[in-house]
């Protein structure tokens, strides 16, 4: 007689935009979840920046793309997980970074469904700003819906915060979500038994959880705005135009082909007015594409003028 499949444990990665969440979950596969992994990259915008982030086989990573899976995603989840559910073949683990304006415990609830066992929702959050974006009218319900539907809260980036930021950070996190665990991080680097395992098991209450979506919009509105290149770009006029970007556009990320350093991707992160770029992988046989995405609130996004602007930085 055949033994009935176990049930997919599922974890799910939330924060707002820019806090740190592909991080945390390339130090999770770094580290090594112990079992068959796969993870669910639900990207806010028309193009998959995310999924591409991710360090992992390509078998090993499924996009959603253009909106949040606690909304307009709803049901190509649900249908993902479903057809999940029915693989011959299962993993045993799936991991789902959220987008960064979802509502996690929303998100969280869809993965309740039979065949799946929900293990934690780990909340990641931005030392220096998490203050500043809880206060902010516009999207400080969906940051604080996103802390207090965490297992685990992760204050990530202590290193680019100073001390008061990260003690502030705490005690918010703790005014919000008291009894929750938190910890501090560089790099998103978590122990990993905090993460999985027996030590995280996850309180949410599903009934609870849809009686919350009820009770207005899932999270902020946000615009995003997308562009694509395959000739090569110039590097210093790409960052001029990154400088020049106004302050509502909240977070931009990419890959790019810069023409002094052809053979590899270049990682775009900018956080605010917090810019990164680092070396990715060698393009190899892939075609060297440039690829970006901005996220902002309303009435930041002017399209004409990004696709002019970024145009200007063809080489």
């Amino acid at each position: 007689m055949s033994e009935e499949p176990r049930d997919i444990g599922v974890l799910i990665i939330g924060g707002y935009l820019g806090s740190g969440k592909t991080t945390l979950v390339n130090h999770i596969l770094r580290s090594g979840t112990g079992r068959e992994t796969l993870v669910l990259v639900n990207d806010f915008g028309e193009i998959a920046i995310d999924g591409d982030l991710i360090e992992a086989d390509s078998d090993g990573v499924v996009t959603l793309v253009n909106g949040c899976s606690c909304c307009a995603l709803s049901t190509p989840l649900i249908e993902f997980l479903v057809s999940l559910r029915e693989r011959e073949t299962r993993p045993q683990l799936l991991i789902i970074e959220a987008s960064g304006v979802a509502n996690t415990a929303l998100v969280a609830s869809h993965a309740m469904i039979p065949g799946f066992r929900l293990e934690g929702v780990v909340t990641v959050v931005d030392a220096e700003t998490i203050g500043e974006r809880l206060s902010d009218d516009y999207v400080g319900t969906t940051v604080q819906r996103q802390i207090e539907a965490a297992d685990v809260l992760v204050i990530n980036k202590t290193d680019l915060a100073g001390a008061v930021d990260v003690e502030r950070a705490s005690e918010l996190l703790g005014s919000l979500a008291s009894g929750t665990l938190v910890v501090e991080a560089v790099n998103a680097e978590v122990p990993i038994v905090f993460l999985l395992g027996e030590t995280l098991e996850s309180d949410l209450d599903l009934f609870e959880v849809r009686n919350m979506g009820d009770s207005g919009e899932p999270h902020a509105k946000h615009e995003t705005w997308s562009w694509e290149c395959d000739a090569a770009i110039n590097r210093d006029r790409f960052e001029a135009v990154l400088e020049s970007l106004p302050d509502r556009v909240l977070r931009v990320k990419g890959v790019a082909n810069f023409d002094a350093s052809p053979l590899s991707r270049s990682i775009i992160q900018r956080v605010g007015s917090r810019l990164a770029i680092t070396q990715g992988a060698e393009w190899g046989s892939d075609q060297a594409t440039s690829r970006v995405v901005l996220v902002g609130l309303p009435n930041s996004i002017n399209p004409e003028a990004l696709a002019e602007a970024f145009n200007s930085t063809q080489s």
